[in-house]
């Protein structure tokens, strides 16, 4: 995948913490999707997207990234109703909504991307 200037420099950041605060159509989610597979392409990572609703999550990523990850030839499994995708290198990436943020709680991850955080629950970030 071809980056933007400014997904260039959000890809190379070394930072623990990323933000990409762009406008409309500026490629976010295609960042979002390149890091996820690039983390992946490490063995036995767990990854996850997260967008304020389950519905977003599978409308603007699931398709995508499960196309990319065919091509690539990576998946040895995929779980359509749960939007988790096993690859053969014994990662997982897992597509969420924090529309029911307690089943986000307790989990341990490698990689977290977290989109469209303005439009997520404030309690979502809240331990109880």
């Amino acid at each position: 995948m071809a980056l933007s200037e400014a997904q260039r420099k959000v890809a190379d950041s070394q930072h623990r913490f990323r933000t990409a605060i762009f406008g409309r159509r500026a490629g976010k989610t295609t960042l979002a999707i390149r890091e996820m597979i690039r983390y992946a392409s490490q063995p036995n990572r767990s990854i996850w997207y997260v967008a304020p609703s389950y519905r977003m999550a599978k409308e603007i990523t699931w398709r995508k990234i499960c196309d990319i990850l065919l091509d690539l030839r990576w998946i040895q499994k995929k779980h359509e109703n749960d939007l988790k995708i096993y690859l053969k290198n014994g990662s997982t990436i897992e597509l969420k909504g924090a529309d029911n943020y307690d089943s986000l709680r307790g989990r341990s991850i490698d990689f977290l991307v977290l989109d469209e955080v303005a439009d997520i629950h404030p309690e979502a970030f809240i331990q109880h």
